[in-house]
């Protein structure tokens, strides 16, 4: 299927814009933090070590590590949705696939998430 990379984005993104998530989820941070914790709430039997890690590089930089058996496309349309759905109004964001320096320490895909006022903050 030519088009399954730009399809499986655009269903990442749709989830994000359907999903009820708490009230208390207001920013980029609180959303990534708690990712790990909404796969296993929504999930059965999901083994502990199934879901993402989320390490804080800098205050509007972080690596989320999908550690699921999600095709990487859907996660960066979902990650792209968070940012977009908890930036602030004057905010822009990016959303990159890295590779994964330590994969034996940290298993999954990485991706990076940055957001700022204006592109010279996601450099």
């Amino acid at each position: 299927m030519p088009n399954a990379s730009a399809n499986l984005v655009a269903f990442g993104k749709k989830v994000v814009q359907t999903a009820v998530l708490p009230p208390e989820i207001d920013s980029i941070p609180k959303v990534l933090h708690l990712l790990h914790t909404i796969h296993h709430l929504n999930l059965q039997n999901v083994p502990e070590d199934e879901g993402y890690t989320i390490k804080e590089i800098g205050e509007k930089h972080y690596h989320v590590y999908h550690n699921t058996p999600n095709p990487d496309d859907g996660i960066y349309g979902f990650l792209w949705g968070l940012a977009a759905r908890y930036k602030a109004p004057e905010e822009v964001f990016v959303i990159r696939m890295l590779p994964n320096p330590h994969p034996e320490e940290t298993p999954g895909s990485l991706f990076e998430v940055k957001w700022g006022l204006n592109s010279k903050d996601l450099q």
